[in-house]
């Protein structure tokens, strides 16, 4: 296989990665997971709702760049 296709699929992996993220809550989780530890009250400093929001709609848009990538990396792939 080419580079290129290896590269689309690389990227592809990737971007369903991101997708599946942002359907899920594992922003949140990760958050606790990493990130409350290092606080007295973590409850306190746990980010908004919408802080959340924010990181899904930029994990839907890594993955549309992504996708767009692999599409384009398939065509020159195709042009070889």
């Amino acid at each position: 296989m080419s580079g290129l296709i290896w590269a689309s699929v690389f990227a592809g992996a990737f971007a369903v990665l991101f997708l599946a993220m942002a359907v899920t809550d594992v922003p949140r989780r990760l958050w606790w997971r990493f990130r409350a530890p290092h606080f007295d009250d973590p409850e306190a400093h746990e980010p908004s709702a919408a802080s959340f929001g924010w990181r899904r709609i930029g994990l839907v848009v890594a993955a549309g760049i992504l996708l767009w990538q692999v599409v384009e990396l398939m065509r020159l792939a195709a042009a070889y």
